[in-house]
């Protein structure tokens, strides 16, 4: 069989070539050589007839190789090569060059690259025209040690090993710097990676992802070995975890069809059955190409017998299985020539005619539960399942569906197809009306659905009269991750109140509050409910927890006073004591609150804090003009504690401690102690 090895067109290796020239010559020449505007002229005089057709040109960056338009750079080039190397030290995951480029950008860039890389730089280069796209630096585990190595030797992590935390590496979005140890977890990678789906990622990090798994894909088809079957397993756990939106525009990175038919080739012949069968119906979509009915339900066999047939049959149809797949993308040479909506209506045509959804009960034909059944059993994927499936949707029995699937072996792949075909908006609305739904299988749908299910579950929140509904929808937006600030963002101006209460219960799972968002903006809302939600956040944060103590104990409400006092208990801002000293000496806080707000303007400097507990604490004769304990009260032991304890110096407060000591009251003994 002869390998595909797909490859950047040649303008777009003529102009990779001459980057790498003029980067190699900064490096070695001194500012002003003749030869460096040369061959920078070179490489703009290239750049230029790419963008006819394209708005902008992306570069992805791997450890020694460079990634355009999906397809890596032959790593045996050293040129390539080199510049990969250079850019891969320098810290940069990717580089975006925007029509209108000018010889002093290029220059600057050329030239930086050609210093050593400065890990402490804090200076990050602004060009109108040139956008790098750095690494990060966070969330790593390093891969196993190579089995059989031996102690005190040098470790040498296998290529297959390499290539997978390269992988991980890349979908975290984190540096390779080996300070760092990257989360090699299938299941978390693919996480990531469909969250950078959900927020539209840039092209930079889906070029680096896609060159790691043309990478991965010829390891597979090429070696053998324990290292081979541990990095397969891995990947086709990643592949089982990933989105429909995810797969589907990883793969229409992965170049023209000429390109992705060479990837399909090589994961064919190197991944697991279920990798490969994910691949290829996401492959069919993004290449607008039709698995027919007929060929599903062969491959669907195939790959039951390859895997759980008897031992002698497993080998010859794990071939078969992979074969008919290889034949199936060989055919897929022409576009559909067939219009959109022409090809639709020849779909209605080839329907049968219904006279109208199956009705559950005894009937002169099979109920749609037990077609579900039969069909998940001999894992068949003709006509009569779609339609059964199709039927107790519409009866909206969609739980009845999902709770049979769940119910299928670990190794039936049907119930992914099955899955993956129903992950429509209409159906996860549909799944949301359904009383008693368990949390986790709302979350598990609306991962498959993508962001769309984002927008369903933020209108039911706003939209839903139920507390118990807006619980569980708030459970499961919490668990969508950080890809669900922005449409948070758009939401909350004008929303109701209970609603924008959710919504920022929702900001406050989030990790980094969403763009172009402010807690303070609700800190002063009419409702205390919202009020309370925006406090919490602003406290929560450095940034904004001077400002959030300052409007919580300026508050009416006990609950949000409380709040605040606890915070600044914990650091009270000089700026809040003169609203504590007014509240207490105008009595107008709880007696349990009292205590708090004398405890914080107690831990600061403030002259005022002093004047406010002594006052509190002492009382002065009125005809001797003499300083005596105040009456005995909570706010009168607690300032005389915190005046003992805070200025245990001042003479003033030596003398009135030396009074209490002598009380006849015990309490105020113990407080003098």
């Amino acid at each position: 069989m002869t390998t595909i090895v797909a490859q950047p067109s040649k303008e777009l290796i003529d102009f990779l070539l001459e980057l790498a020239v003029a980067s190699q010559r900064r490096a070695m020449y001194p500012g002003g050589h003749p030869s460096l505007d040369t061959s920078e002229q070179r490489v703009l005089e290239r750049l230029g007839p790419l963008f006819t057709t394209r708005h902008t040109l992306t570069v992805g960056v791997a450890r020694d190789q460079l990634i355009i338009d999906g397809v890596a750079t032959d790593a045996r080039n050293n040129l390539l090569r080199a510049l990969a190397a250079r850019l891969h030290a320098h810290r940069i995951a990717g580089v975006k060059f925007i029509p209108g480029l000018t010889p002093a950008e290029l220059a600057d860039l050329l030239q930086r690259l050609a210093r050593e890389p400065d890990p402490a730089s804090a200076t990050e280069p602004i060009w109108n025209h040139i956008q790098l796209y750095r690494q990060a630096y966070d969330r790593l585990t390093l891969v196993e040690d190579e089995p059989g190595a031996n102690k005190g030797e040098p470790r040498r992590v296998p290529r297959a090993a390499q290539l997978w935390l390269a992988l991980a590496q890349a979908a975290l979005n984190v540096a390779a710097d080996g300070k760092t140890q990257a989360n090699t977890d299938p299941k978390a990678m693919a996480d990531a990676i469909n969250q950078q789906t959900t927020l539209k990622s840039t092209d930079a990090y889906e070029q680096v992802v896609v060159g790691y798994l043309l990478q991965i894909a010829d390891e597979l088809r090429t070696t053998e070995g324990q290292d081979t079957v541990a990095l397969r397993g891995r990947v086709s756990s990643l592949v089982a975890n990933l989105s429909p939106d995810a797969l589907k525009r990883l793969l229409t990175m992965g170049g023209d069809l000429s390109q992705r038919r060479a990837f399909l080739m090589d994961a064919t012949a190197g991944m697991a059955i279920e990798a490969v069968m994910s691949i290829a119906v996401a492959a069919a979509n993004v290449s607008r190409r039709v698995i027919s009915q007929p060929m599903m339900r062969l491959l669907v066999k195939l790959a039951s017998h390859a895997q759980r047939g008897a031992p002698p049959l497993r080998g010859p149809t794990d071939a078969a299985f992979r074969d008919q797949v290889r034949e199936l993308i060989d055919g897929w040479t022409l576009p559909d020539p067939t219009s959109e909506a022409y090809g639709d209506a020849l779909d209605d045509l080839s329907r049968p005619v219904q006279s109208g959804p199956i009705q559950s009960g005894i009937t002169q034909v099979s109920e749609p539960e037990r077609i579900l059944e039969i069909c998940l059993e001999l894992r068949n994927t003709a006509p009569p399942l779609w339609e059964a499936i199709d039927a107790l949707i519409d009866r909206g029995d969609i739980t009845f569906v999902l709770d049979t699937l769940d119910w299928c072996p670990a190794d039936n792949p049907l119930p992914g197809v099955i899955r993956t075909r129903i992950a429509t908006p209409e159906h996860f609305r549909q799944l949301l009306a359904s009383p008693n739904v368990d949390v986790k299988r709302i979350g598990d749908f609306a991962k498959r659905v993508g962001q769309s299910a984002t927008e369903l579950l933020l209108d039911a929140l706003i939209e839903s009269d139920s507390r118990a509904a807006r619980r569980r929808i708030l459970d499961v937006l919490g668990a969508l991750g950080e890809g669900i600030g922005p449409a948070i963002v758009t939401r909350l101006p004008g929303a109701p109140w209970y609603a924008q209460r959710n919504l920022l219960i929702l900001v406050n799972t989030l990790e980094v509050w969403p763009d172009n968002f402010t807690a303070a903006d609700y800190a002063g809302h009419s409702d205390v409910r919202v009020r309370r939600e925006a406090l919490k956040l602003m406290l929560k944060r450095a940034q904004t927890r001077v400002l959030g103590i300052t409007v919580a104990v300026a508050d009416n409400d006990p609950q949000l006073i409380r709040m605040g006092l606890d915070a600044a208990l914990r650091e009270c801002p000089p700026a809040v004591v003169p609203k504590l000293v007014a509240k207490l000496v105008a009595g107008t806080l709880p007696t349990e609150l009292e205590t708090m707000a004398i405890q914080a303007i107690g831990s600061t400097t403030v002259p005022a804090a002093f004047t406010c507990l002594w006052g509190l604490a002492v009382k002065r004769t009125r005809w001797l003009r003499r300083d005596k304990l105040a009456p005995k009260s909570r706010a009168m032991l607690a300032a005389l504690v915190t005046l003992k304890t805070r200025w245990p110096g001042e003479p003033r407060v030596i003398k009135i401690v030396a009074q209490a000591a002598r009380s006849g009251d015990r309490e105020i003994r113990k407080a003098a102690q």
